[in-house]
């Protein structure tokens, strides 16, 4: 045995015999052999970006994620289909690499059928929600699957005036959340919510209306005791202290019951005297405290400035910051998400990150770099830190787009340049309007509907971008290519460009040419569309778009 010793160098030098040494040595290796691999490991999957796009294959039409969901070690992207202007919606699971597991279809004999959300469960089975439209009725429907997606049970709602509906997870609650009309004005919207259990039995529903109207809802789980619910007001008074539009926010507890409501206040300094407030989105961050977002107009009702205000548990403001766009005023936030280590990112303009930590002091802004283009309506963070990010791409056909970020928050492909952003603090008072929150139950009606989940093999994934990058600023910083839309030469204007090469991708991701760089090409033998000239020179790269006509 070997003696026990305070450093491993010390006990090797007291073994004397060569069957000794041999055995320590051989312990040894394979204690280095599993370091090797376990490094190996932590560096691949914490610093892997990988982009995917996922089409029909052989359609032409549009395909788009409008939201993913996690579940253990798994993907699911709700996603809509268009061909020949008939819609399809469909559910893609994949794993964590983004590698398809299945993907089904969901089809109806008759009327116009939608997913919205899912929730997924621990047992790999999932909540699905959506709207179906049938002889000018609009319905809610619910379904929960086994882990193969096959229906086990299914609800379908009658809910008067039924417009939007989204569902949710909250304290094991599925909510689910939407707009009702109450009369022709598009403004003119209650919100209701409905709580169910996990086998769609109803809980307690309500139905809320604040002054002229409502509508962009979002709700946060308000961990052990409801939720928040974060909406638009439409109001038919305005003044500079009660904006046309505002935001405003409610905390329901577990029963369906009001605690507090807060409308957003003044509309802070600003050049306008337009004081519109348009609703973000909401969460709840891990000490209770509540993240709100909106967008406060500032030259005029296009222009806009992102506000992120934190409120404490009974809705008193602790911090609240404007983010100026560094050209013009144009920032609409679609997502915030809250970091395990408590930093807070949003999604905003559909195309960019700002990264605050948790009193909303500014870090950083990086704008996603995809190729081909991409905007993104939805995000979420894992529990390693990484962004995943589905949405479409802007292509002469758009198809659906997934996008997961490295350890360091670096996302797609090509270069993320952290961008300087203008903050500012901001006052907006929360005035408390639990008196005029109209609360009140409302009618509900089960209507039988008949699905049908079809499974779909042709579809195609191609992996755009999947490799270990590390995001440097390129020495051809200044690359410009001229004439945009061209017939014969493309003519690329850079500096310090020495080593690099050239690379011409269509929109599907397929490399064309390949060739060192220089000053002009000729693509006179392409054929007519979009494409991007990739310059890439040590491990760095930077993508431009033209157009063959």
């Amino acid at each position: 045995d070997v003696p026990s010793y305070n450093c491993i160098g010390e006990a090797y030098q007291q073994i004397r015999t060569r069957e000794q040494k041999a055995q320590i040595s051989k312990t040894m290796s394979r204690y280095f052999l599993v370091l090797i691999v376990c490094l190996m490991h932590y560096c691949a999957n914490g610093q892997q970006i990988v982009q995917k796009i996922f089409k029909l294959s052989g359609q032409n039409g549009l395909s788009k994620f409008v939201e993913i969901e996690r579940a253990e070690e798994k993907y699911y992207c709700i996603g809509f289909n268009l061909i020949n202007t008939i819609y399809s919606s469909f559910i893609l699971k994949t794993d964590t690499s983004l590698n398809t597991l299945w993907i089904k279809e969901f089809v109806t004999t008759s009327g116009e059928l939608t997913i919205n959300s899912t929730i997924a469960l621990s047992n790999d089975s999932l909540i699905i929600n959506g709207n179906y439209k049938y002889n000018d009725k609009n319905y809610c429907w619910l379904a929960k699957t086994d882990s193969a997606l096959n229906i086990a049970s299914f609800r379908c709602l009658s809910i008067p005036n039924f417009e939007y509906s989204q569902a949710q997870l909250c304290n094991g609650d599925v909510v689910v959340y939407g707009t009702q009309r109450f009369d022709d004005s598009i403004t003119h919207r209650k919100i209701f919510l409905i709580a169910m259990d996990t086998e769609l039995n109803i809980k307690w529903k309500n139905q809320i209306q604040y002054l002229d109207g409502n509508d962009k809802i979002k709700i946060a789980e308000y961990p052990g005791n409801g939720l928040v619910v974060q909406a638009q007001a439409y109001i038919t008074f305005s003044t500079p202290t009660v904006p046309g539009l505002n935001t405003f926010i409610v905390r329901i507890d577990s029963t369906g019951n009001v605690i507090w409501a807060k409308r957003t206040g003044t509309f802070g300094p600003s050049p306008s005297t337009i004081p519109y407030l348009y609703s973000g989105d909401v969460k709840v961050d891990h000490q209770g405290n509540i993240i709100s977002s909106f967008q406060s107009t500032y030259w005029s009702i296009l222009d806009f400035d992102n506000v992120l205000q934190k409120l404490d548990p009974q809705g008193n403001e602790i911090a609240c910051k404007r983010f100026a766009n560094v050209s013009g005023q144009d920032a609409l936030v679609d997502n915030i998400s809250i970091r395990p280590d408590g930093n807070i990112i949003q999604l905003m303009n559909k195309r960019e990150h700002v990264i605050t930590d948790a009193n909303l002091n500014f870090l950083n802004r990086r704008r996603l770099s995809t190729s081909p283009i991409g905007v993104f309506w939805n995000q979420l963070i894992d529990e390693n830190n990484q962004i995943i990010n589905s949405g479409a791409t802007l292509s002469p056909y758009e198809y659906g787009l997934v996008v997961k970020s490295d350890s360091s928050s670096a996302i797609g492909c090509g270069n993320n340049p952290y961008l300087s952003i203008s903050v500012q603090s901001v006052l907006f008072s929360n005035t408390d309007i639990t008196g005029d929150i109209i609360l009140s139950n409302f009618m509900t009606a089960d209507t039988t509907i008949y699905l049908s989940p079809n499974n779909v093999s042709d579809i195609s994934d191609s992996v755009i971008c999947n490799s270990a990058t590390q995001f440097q600023e390129l020495e051809f910083r200044d690359i410009k290519i001229y004439p945009t839309i061209v017939d014969d030469v493309l003519n690329i204007g850079y500096t310090n460009g020495d080593g690099a090469t050239i690379e011409v991708i269509n929109t599907m991701g397929s490399v064309l040419m390949k060739l060192p760089i220089r000053r002009s090409i000729s693509v006179k033998e392409l054929s007519k569309g979009i494409y991007f000239i990739k310059l890439i020179k040590d491990n760095d790269f930077i993508t431009c778009k033209f157009i063959k006509q």
